[in-house]
């Protein structure tokens, strides 16, 4: 087969690979991400109100799949009277590429993205609990845990509500008129 989405046989010189059981023992939480992670933190602007929802960005990155990386901010507030707003996901993105890694082999390089809103509710600084992620780091030989480092915000009270005085701007007159020539006219037409 000539094509290029054939499938062909390839001929290979023999390869041994050593596979490593990761250290035990494992820490509580870990899911079995393993790679070398960054992450960040990103907000859309700091000026947040109460009761009025707020996006937030947590960027996870680096060398791995990141497959087992699931809604790192599930249990952010999973005790109501710890925070002073509430959070859910809203959505979440997922990009990996096969590229060549830093250490000369190749691999997956991931970006992933999920995204939140939380939504104040009262005044103040809002508390974050303490968050992290954690995973096995192969180049390190470690479980590396990176905290995730929240930017400071406060939320200021309530967005006033502006009620607009609506009144009519219709003129009577002019309808009063169409409706009078309409009965005219169906009286002259019949």
């Amino acid at each position: 087969p000539t094509s290029y989405f054939s499938q062909r046989p390839i001929l290979s010189e023999k390869k041994k690979l050593l596979v490593k059981d990761l250290p035990s023992p494992q820490p509580q939480g870990f899911k079995g991400d393993v790679g070398d992670y960054s992450l960040k933190l990103l907000t859309s602007n700091k000026d947040i109100h109460v009761g009025s929802p707020h996006k937030l960005k947590l960027k996870i990155y680096g060398e791995g799949s990141g497959v087992y990386f699931r809604n790192p901010l599930e249990k952010l507030c999973y005790k109501p009277k710890t925070c002073n707003f509430e959070i859910s996901m809203i959505g979440e993105n997922r990009s990996r590429k096969f590229v060549k890694l830093k250490e000369g082999g190749y691999g997956f390089y991931s970006d992933l993205e999920f995204e939140y809103s939380i939504l104040p509710t009262a005044e103040g600084k809002l508390q974050f609990p303490e968050a992290e992620i954690l995973f096995f780091n192969p180049f390190k030989e470690i479980y590396e845990t990176k905290q995730i480092v929240f930017p400071d915000l406060k939320a200021k009270g309530k967005i006033p509500i502006v009620k607009e005085n609506l009144t009519p701007t219709t003129n009577y007159l002019f309808v009063y008129i169409y409706i009078l020539l309409g009965i005219s006219f169906s009286f002259i037409i019949y």
